[in-house]
């Protein structure tokens, strides 16, 4: 067999390879900018009461507050824990 029957054969394996890489280059940059915004969050977190003490219009906060404990995803993970 002669090599130039079977030429498409590295050719379509470096295609693949390449779109591998490029995909998985996004996957990576995106799951590190989801870690570096999860530990941003993390590293900003402050006691409700913190912020429930600081915050000009406290009724507008408990307002919200309430909303926000009152939503059925809020209360189902609360029971989870």
């Amino acid at each position: 067999m002669d090599r130039s029957e079977h030429g498409w054969v590295p050719k379509g394996v470096a295609v693949v390879a390449a779109l591998l890489l490029i995909l998985s280059c996004r996957t990576v940059e995106f799951y590190s900018q989801a870690t570096v915004g999860q530990l941003e969050m993390l590293a900003k977190r402050q006691p409700i009461e913190k912020v429930a003490a600081e915050t000009s219009d406290s009724k507008l906060l408990e307002r919200d507050m309430q909303q926000m404990f009152n939503t059925p995803l809020y209360l189902q993970i609360r029971e989870q824990i």
